[in-house]
């Protein structure tokens, strides 16, 4: 018997090797690659049962039947494992605004493979817009929702929602106009012992127009 058997994660499943033969054969089972965890023989030899499927437990199996009459037999089964969505947003947060083309990935794995939907504050976003574009890297299992150019209306909480039979999983993402990556440097030469020049940088789509500077005294520090 050769074919496909299906099983969802956390489910216990038997593969069946039906054989005639006189004398009756000896069935021995084997995985291609790998092994199924808490895997054993059953029924006699006739059946390769496996208690907990997980992904580990998804392949081909090769069950081998001999009786010393002629060459052994072989047949391969193959296990598909059905498991819910898991989804990982590429980041927590990321900048937009300013016009800026903006690209929100999420890495999505699921069987069946899932359908994506991306959401805005909880609202679903109208993805044939022209504001936005979908993208899918099967190889990379990686989908992305592009802003083509993205504004202060853009600013929210995104979530990347994936679902298939077996459930629905989310990742979140926050796009915001907030300046970021802000870094400070200095001179090490004092022009004048009573001042000390800071300067700094930061990433921003608009212009900064405030800012606050907060410093302390270190006891001890005469550099």
């Amino acid at each position: 018997v050769e074919g496909v058997v299906t099983a969802k994660q956390g489910e216990s499943v038997s593969l069946r090797c039906n054989t005639t033969g006189v004398p009756i054969p000896t069935i021995a089972w084997h995985k291609s690659v790998g092994t199924a965890p808490g895997g054993h023989s059953s029924c006699g030899g006739s059946c390769y049962t496996i208690p907990y499927v997980d992904l580990a437990a998804g392949g081909d199996y090769i069950c081998s039947a001999v009786n010393g009459v002629g060459h052994p037999h072989h047949a391969t089964i193959t296990l598909h494992v059905l498991y819910p969505p898991r989804v990982k947003c590429d980041t927590d947060q990321v900048q937009g605004g300013g016009g800026v083309l903006l690209v929100l990935g999420c890495l999505v794995h699921g069987e069946p493979a899932p359908t994506v939907n991306w959401f805005r504050d909880g609202q679903l976003l109208d993805t044939s817009s022209r504001r936005y574009r979908m993208e899918w890297n099967l190889d990379k299992r990686t989908h992305s929702l592009v802003v083509k150019k993205s504004e202060a209306y853009d600013f929210g909480n995104y979530s990347c929602v994936a679902s298939n039979l077996m459930g629905t999983t989310r990742s979140f993402i926050e796009v915001h106009g907030r300046p970021s990556n802000l870094t400070f440097y200095s001179s090490k030469h004092l022009s004048s012992p009573h001042y000390y020049q800071v300067k700094w940088t930061t990433t921003s789509h608009y212009i900064v127009d405030m800012y606050t500077l907060l410093y302390r005294k270190i006891d001890g520090f005469s550099d």
